[in-house]
């Protein structure tokens, strides 16, 4: 027998639970969320890694003596700017998700699909009811651009990163010099661009 009583209550009492603890959280979440900047996220974050979701699994726990469904990401690194390494695996778990026919949504919360390849910007993993750092504002998928194995980055909301997006980036020139600042500053970032000027950022923090 679970150990959480609310599993035994009936299932349309479940859902109202549920429904009042999503409203409280995505109440909070919304007059709180704020976009850091590039630079914090590149400073801030413990691990700054590139790679694949491997897995999604959502369970029930409790969260402030509540039951919650939260959601664990495997994740398994295939690039890194801070943090772990090539090849090990993360599993991140975050507050929300769906379990038993029961679906608990936190305004804000990066979203996960097996298969999916990204950037994450981690911190507090395990401590945190979100451990990527800004939410949403911490998730950046990755896009294969065209068959040659070309890549672009995109923000949760499927816009690409620019160059221009990100202070100082067209100064920089980390993979074609030659190309005109006005077009530079066009181009959606790949993803190794995108991690070089992550470790470029990290860097001049070192160096202050």
């Amino acid at each position: 027998m679970s150990s959480l009583p609310f599993l035994r209550t009936p299932s349309w009492c479940r859902g109202l639970l549920l429904g009042v603890i999503c409203l409280l959280i995505s109440t909070a979440g919304a007059t709180t969320l704020r976009e850091p900047s590039f630079a914090e996220l590149a400073r801030g974050a413990e691990h700054i890694v590139r790679g694949e979701v491997k897995g999604v699994r959502s369970y029930w726990d409790q969260h402030d003596g509540r039951p919650v469904i939260r959601t664990e990401v495997v994740f398994v690194v295939s690039d890194s700017a801070a943090g772990a390494q090539v090849g090990e695996t993360l599993r991140l778990r975050l507050l929300g998700g769906e379990l038993d026919g029961k679906g608990m949504r936190v305004a804000g919360m990066p979203r996960f699909k097996r298969g999916e390849e990204m950037i994450l910007f981690v911190r507090g993993n395990g401590q945190r009811v979100c451990p990527v750092m800004g939410w949403r504002y911490g998730q950046f998928r990755v896009e294969q651009a065209d068959g040659g194995g070309s890549t672009r980055v995109l923000r949760a909301d499927s816009s690409p990163v620019l160059r221009q997006d990100i202070a100082e980036a067209a100064a920089v020139g980390v993979t074609d010099a030659r190309r005109t600042m006005a077009a530079d500053q066009a181009t959606a970032l790949s993803a190794t661009d995108f991690l070089n000027l992550v470790r470029r950022e990290r860097a001049k923090e070192v160096a202050q």
